[in-house]
C-alpha cells in the first residue's frame, strides 16, 4: 500500500493561493458592481427629483429644499459610501425649447461645487439620437462621474495594480409640471 501521508497538505498548498485569488477577485468585482449601481441610482434619482420641480434656486444654502446646494448634498448622500465629493462630479443640464419648434436648446447648466473642472459629455446635440423631444418640451439631464479605484484592498501589497476607472452615468427626465425649470438667484 502506497504512503499517502502529506498529500492533503500538498493539495492545500497548491489550491490555497488559487482560492485566495478567487476570493479577492470576487470582492473586487462586487466593489465595482456596487459603485456602478450607486452612480446609476444617483443620476436617476437626482434627475427624477429635479424633474418634479418648477424652480431651482442657484445658491449655496442647503437649508432650502429647492436650492441646488440641497441637490448636491442629496447626490453625495445617495452615492454613500462612495466618496462622490472627493472623487466624483455631478452636472445638471436643463434642455428646453423656447421657440416652440421642437429644437433642443441649452437653458442652463450647473456643476457640483467640488468639481468645477468637470466637463459634460452630452455633446452638441444635447440629447441622444432618437430622443422624442417635442415642441415646448423641457428635459433635465443629470450626469454623474466617479473615479473608481480598483484593487483598493490589495493595493497595500500590490503596488502595480491597474489604475483608476471613471464610472459615468447620465439620466434624462422630462419635467412633470410645466415646460420650464427656472434657475432663480434667490
Amino acid at each position: 500500500m502506497p504512503d499517502t501521508r502529506g498529500v492533503a497538505a500538498i493539495e492545500i498548498a497548491v489550491l490555497m493561493p488559487l482560492v485566495l485569488l478567487m476570493l479577492v477577485g470576487f470582492v473586487e468585482l462586487y466593489g465595482y458592481f456596487r459603485a456602478s449601481a450607486l452612480v446609476t441610482r444617483t443620476a436617476f434619482t437626482l434627475a427624477d427629483s429635479l424633474g418634479q420641480q418648477t424652480k431651482v434656486i442657484d445658491d449655496t444654502d442647503a437649508s432650502n429644499a429647492a436650492s441646488l446646494a440641497a441637490y448636491w448634498n442629496g447626490a453625495v448622500t445617495m452615492a454613500n459610501p462612495l466618496e462622490l465629493s472627493g472623487r466624483g462630479a455631478v452636472i445638471v443640464t436643463v434642455i428646453d425649447d423656447p421657440t416652440g419648434k421642437g429644437k433642443p436648446h441649452l437653458a442652463w447648466q450647473r456643476k457640483s461645487p467640488w468639481s468645477p473642472g468637470a466637463v459634460s459629455q452630452l455633446g452638441a446635440g444635447l440629447l441622444p439620437a432618437g430622443y422624442p423631444f417635442k415642441p415646448q418640451d423641457c428635459v433635465v439631464a443629470v450626469e454623474v462621474f466617479y473615479t473608481y479605484k480598483p484593487f483598493a484592498i490589495t493595493s497595500a501589497f500590490w503596488t502595480g495594480a491597474p489604475g483608476n476607472l471613471t464610472l459615468y452615468e447620465r439620466a434624462y427626465y422630462r419635467l412633470r409640471f410645466g415646460n420650464e425649470l427656472v434657475l432663480s438667484p434667490t
